[in-house]
């Protein structure tokens, strides 16, 4: 093998490595067992509104402690989005749902991405119409003062 190639093979190889490290050290800090045991008190806390925030963190921690690519972090991250919006966060509960979509691309889980990217989206719109509808009844209410 000439040296050009040499160089040309010894790159990509490197290259190759440099691109699966992530993936790789992911893996490694993956803990299924943790995070199954995680989920259960997250499930228990889920049943009463008092602890739904409890719960959502929970649902969070089992997803970080999870493969990128695995379709139970989706779920974790779906129930967190879901108990957030629950409770009014609706900036966490967008940033829940669109990181179940990343990791659902990284599965090759195109559907379930749409749909996740599809909710954060109606999320982030109900907020803007809401916020619009206060200032629009901020406005009435100064109005209304003013004529009194």
């Amino acid at each position: 093998m000439g040296t050009m190639r040499m160089v040309w093979v010894v790159s990509r190889l490197g290259l190759a490595a440099a691109l699966f490290v992530p993936a790789e050290a992911r893996s490694q800090s993956a803990d299924p067992v943790r995070a199954s045991q995680i989920e259960a008190e997250a499930a228990r806390l889920h049943q009463q509104p008092a602890t739904w925030a409890d719960a959502a963190s929970l649902y969070l921690a089992a997803a970080a402690l999870r493969q990128h690519e695995d379709p139970q972090a989706r779920q974790d991250l779906f129930l967190a989005a879901n108990l957030q919006y629950q409770l009014g966060d609706l900036p966490a509960a967008v940033a829940a749902l669109e990181s179940a979509g990343t990791r659902a691309l990284s599965g090759g889980d195109s559907v379930f991405a749409t749909q996740m990217f599809a909710n954060a989206a109606g999320l982030g719109e109900h907020e803007r119409r809401l916020r619009s509808r206060v200032a629009d009844l901020s406005g009435a209410a100064a109005r209304q003062r003013g004529r009194s």
